[in-house]
């Protein structure tokens, strides 16, 4: 029962917590614990957090544009057909 909103905001921290967590640890793998990481780890975390709000933002428009259609409606099937398809190539090219 939750909204999109809340939905998609866990769903984005969740990501960036667990992006930051393996970056951070693989960063102390390659460069060990006494230099100090924070400049990179910072710009790495912000990143992940621009590219989440995107992807949360365009989810959201998606969304948006959706609810107004109906399932009966001649243009949705095919913007339906188009959006999973995109993302099945992105979940791909994200796999690999």
């Amino acid at each position: 029962g939750a909204g999109p909103p809340l939905v998609l905001g866990g769903v984005v921290a969740s990501f960036v917590v667990w992006d930051a967590g393996e970056y951070g640890a693989a960063l102390g793998r390659e460069v060990g614990t006494a230099p100090d990481t924070l400049a990179p780890e910072s710009v790495h975390v912000g990143a992940t957090l621009a590219v989440g709000v995107a992807a949360a933002g365009l989810a959201a428009a998606i969304d948006a544009l959706a609810t107004g259609a109906a399932i009966t409606d001649v243009t949705t099937v095919p913007f339906a057909l188009a959006v999973v398809v995109a993302g099945l190539l992105l979940l791909v090219a994200a796999l690999r």
